[in-house]
């Protein structure tokens, strides 16, 4: 039989999943104003890159410039109006003082409107509104150009030069590309061995890694690290599973230099998720085809004769298993399927190395979402023994 030695120690765990990449940021381009466009940006086209802040279209801006002129005139002439009131106020205290004496019993309302406070405050109202008029005027200006609040690529086009727009016209739609994000779905049992902030950890620490891979028809494998980044709240409605954003830095290696970059990982690939978990203390990682029936493994004792021992599974994975229970350090586990394993009988060993590694590892052999296998994965297991040994 082929052997590996047992190993206890700690083991960092992982989990796989699938799901489909999407921009984090996705806008839609429309302008608050009306008008004529004038210029376009040349990168303007669907798969076109845009760079933050640059300027996607312009709008002709000769209303709103003369809509300016003509609000900073009202804001003159409110000016003169109040200059014009504090002159009459002045006059209206001239007069006040002088017949105080005799309009001692007056009453001090009556003595505010002679001294036309009433007039003053409105014309400096005037004054205020005519200020915020031309605010609006300037900021009307400025929104006849239209510039792009995050570095994206252009998904969708509709705008020409010489085209009258108006609030609320689709102009363009823009994607992100400096982050990505995909959503996962794990069992509900899986988060308790995750990093996952807002849920075990602060919103600012970090989550777990997660290595996201989409394998092309020509056998390229692009490969981007991320990192989870939130637990959504409700359950995936189709397989009652957890949900997971895990978000991609730099999906399309735009900040290398072009000479550094592979290929990308697009919007809407379906990629697989290889999410690392915690760390178990004290367990023994063997191969899964070392797992008999589900709860046993067998074992070569130090005379070279057959144990059958019963163990607990504290993880399962596609190809590994991590046994808490019933595998001791230096213990040799057996590989090779046995067509009658009988407690006792005697065997000739050879020692290999152990194949499973923890970075290699994967869960969810059965395609199910679930890290456990099935009944029948075990009767497919016990097949492939007895087929191997035929």
């Amino acid at each position: 039989v082929e052997v590996i030695t047992a190993e206890l120690g700690p083991q960092t765990l992982s989990l796989s999943a699938m799901g489909t990449v999407r921009p984090a940021h996705l806008l839609v381009v429309q302008p608050q104003v009306s008008g004529a466009i004038i210029d376009q940006h040349a990168a303007l086209v669907p798969g076109g890159l845009i760079a933050e802040g640059d300027v996607l279209v312009t709008i002709d801006a000769r209303d709103y410039e003369l809509a300016v002129e003509r609000q900073q005139a009202q804001v003159a002439r409110a000016r003169l109006d109040l200059r014009v009131e504090n002159g009459r106020r002045a006059i209206a205290e001239q007069e006040w003082e002088s017949m105080a004496k005799e309009l001692v019993m007056m009453d001090r309302a009556d003595e505010s409107l002679a001294l036309r406070e009433p007039q003053v405050e409105a014309a400096r109202a005037g004054v205020q509104a005519a200020r915020g008029a031309v605010e609006t005027a300037r900021l009307n200006l400025d929104r006849t150009r239209i510039t792009a609040p995050f570095n994206a690529v252009v998904r969708e086009e509709a705008v020409e030069v010489g085209q009258i727009v108006g609030p609320g016209y689709r102009l363009a739609t823009l994607a992100g590309t400096d982050v990505s994000w995909v959503e996962v779905s794990v069992p509900v049992d899986a988060l308790s061995r995750l990093v996952i902030p807002g849920h075990n950890i602060d919103d600012d620490e970090e989550g777990s890694l997660a290595v996201v891979s989409q394998k092309t028809s020509s056998g390229t494998t692009i490969d981007r690290e991320g990192r989870v980044l939130r637990l959504l709240r409700e359950l995936d409605p189709r397989g009652r599973m957890a949900r997971l954003i895990v978000q991609i830095d730099d999906p399309m290696e735009l900040e290398k230099e072009s000479d550094e970059r592979q290929l990308p990982l697009l919007s809407g690939a379906f990629v697989s998720v290889r999410l690392e978990g915690t760390v178990l203390d004290d367990v023994v990682a063997v191969p899964r085809a070392a797992l008999r029936d589900g709860r046993y493994v067998w074992v070569s004792t130090d005379d070279k004769q057959l144990a059958i021992r019963e163990v607990t599974v504290a993880w399962r994975e596609r190809d590994r298993v991590l046994v808490s229970e019933g595998l001791f350090e230096g213990e040799q586990v057996i590989l090779s399927p046995l067509g009658a394993p009988v407690a006792g009988m005697a065997l000739r060993v050879e020692v290999t190395e152990n194949p499973v590694k923890p970075i290699e590892a994967e869960a969810d052999a059965d395609g199910d979402g679930d890290d456990t296998l099935d009944d029948e994965d075990t009767e497919d297991d016990e097949d492939g023994e007895d087929d191997e040994d035929d």
